[in-house]
């Protein structure tokens, strides 16, 4: 029994220590489980908190990349921002400097403008003083008459300072001053008796006679006396000479019908088809015949100077007959055209009340409205150009649309001088005399040629008419006014 009671004790206690081991195994793995789980909890809870650290420092980079980008993008901006107003600064000073160069530059330009008025007013000046020293240089006051005596059968002209006496003798005789039929005239250390009454003088000392006579030195077609010719005034009637010659009336004939665009029925010019002559009148103007002979001799000499070769300016471009280069010979009253200046018969046409003015004075270039190739005297050698010009109530680019408008029409034939011609290639609406050669040391052009043809600036880019410019009033002559009708 009590071996039993030991054993089974034993076993009691036996099972009890097993019990008490399992209990405090089953202890241990509790807590080890109750730690696990904590620690997986913990590791739980720290890898959510990594894993929400993470994403905020992801966050924090993030926002730090865009605040370093900001940063350079701002760094950048202001940059571009210090660069721009400095480049502003560099253009506000810029455009100081080009309006002040700009002010400058204008007012220099306006000082060159009034540089170049002065210059052209003592140029035209000169022109003109020099006009009338030579004109008194060569024949005084006689505006051009030469005395001659008769030796051998020849005519051998006095000296200029003699026929200075004898032109204002005479002009006492003409006008019937008690006296003057006899005037005593001194020359050379000679002194001479003049009869005007029969044209002879007579030496005081040796009595010889010889016969004397006075040239007008006009074309030999004029028909006015000497003697009213060195009486003339302003009197309109006596430059004005009927003409009835045939040849003439048939030469202008012509040319109204047929030059320029006339025979084009598709174009205004045809009006010209019907134009009729109303009446043709020679201008013998003695006065304005030698201020233009004067013109001429300078231009040869200023030729001879520059040694300036002149070039014939060609005619008719824009016709298709050569009615206009036939007619020159006809309509030069008996004076042969001068080739070494270039003269030649044009066309310019004119109202009736400008044409007496022209008649009287001639032709004056600072009276004419500003052209397309400069403030000068146009002419033409197609009548229909000339026509556009030629109505009292229609003037301008635009008057030949009225040609149906009766009225009477002016065109006046003159003698022009064009020398040494510049062909316009532009447009010269502010030129006030013709341009400068290439060497600008020899001068101005005498003249300005446009062809048919491009031209730059032109309003249509194409020149329709040929035209001629000159700048110098002295440099044409009115030789015949024609009134016609369309």
């Amino acid at each position: 029994m009590d071996a039993a009671d030991t054993l089974s004790k034993q076993l009691a206690a036996e099972t009890q220590k097993r019990q008490n081991a399992e209990m405090l195994c089953l202890q241990t793995l509790f807590q080890k489980a109750t730690e696990l789980a904590v620690e997986r909890d913990a590791r739980k809870t720290s890898e959510g908190l990594s894993a929400s650290l993470q994403e905020q420092m992801n966050r924090m980079s993030q926002k730090l990349d865009e605040l370093v980008d900001e940063k350079e993008k701002r760094k950048t901006a202001e940059e571009l921002c210090t660069t721009l107003k400095r480049q502003l600064a560099t253009m506000i000073q810029a455009t100081q400097e080009l309006d002040a160069e700009k002010a400058l530059r204008k007012a220099a330009e306006d000082h060159v403008a009034v540089l170049q008025d002065v210059l052209e007013t003592v140029t035209i000046e000169k022109d003109e003083l020099k006009t009338q020293l030579q004109q008194k240089s060569v024949s005084g006051f006689s505006h051009g008459a030469t005395w001659q005596y008769e030796i051998d059968g020849r005519w051998e002209a006095f000296t200029p300072e003699a026929t200075e006496q004898m032109h204002q003798a005479y002009l006492d005789y003409l006008k019937e001053i008690p006296g003057s039929q006899h005037k005593t005239i001194c020359s050379g250390g000679v002194a001479r008796v003049m009869d005007f009454e029969l044209m002879q003088q007579k030496h005081l000392r040796t009595g010889k006679t010889r016969q004397i006579r006075v040239s007008a030195g006009v074309p030999r077609q004029w028909v006015t006396p000497p003697e009213d010719l060195l009486q003339q005034g302003n009197d309109l009637r006596s430059f004005y000479k009927e003409v009835a010659d045939p040849e003439i009336w048939e030469s202008i004939r012509t040319i109204l019908h047929h030059t320029g665009h006339a025979w084009n029925t598709s174009m205004q010019c045809n009006c010209m088809i019907t134009a009729e002559i109303k009446s043709v009148h020679r201008i013998e103007n003695m006065r304005l015949w030698h201020r233009y002979k004067m013109r001429l001799d300078t231009m040869r000499r200023d030729h001879a100077t520059y040694k300036i070769s002149v070039e014939p300016a060609e005619l008719g471009l824009d016709g298709v007959f050569p009615c206009m280069a036939e007619s020159q010979q006809t309509f030069n009253c008996g004076e042969t055209l001068a080739l070494d200046v270039d003269e030649k018969m044009l066309l310019h046409g004119t109202s009736w009340d400008n044409a007496n003015a022209i008649v009287r004075e001639g032709f004056d270039h600072r009276t004419s409205r500003q052209g397309l190739y400069g403030a000068g005297v146009y002419f033409a050698c197609a009548a229909c150009k000339s026509h556009q010009y030629t109505c009292e109530h229609f003037t301008g680019p635009q008057a030949h649309l009225k040609s149906n408008h009766k009225c009477e029409r002016t065109l006046i034939i003159a003698r022009v001088a064009l020398g040494d011609s510049y062909t316009a290639t532009r447009k010269r609406t502010n030129d006030r005399r013709p341009p400068l050669r290439s060497d600008s040391s020899l001068g101005t052009y005498d003249s300005i040629v446009v062809k048919p043809g491009p031209i730059t600036g032109h309003q249509n880019q194409e020149q329709i008419h040929q035209e001629y410019v000159i700048f110098d009033r002295e440099q044409a002559y009115p030789c015949f006014v024609v009134q016609y009708r369309v």
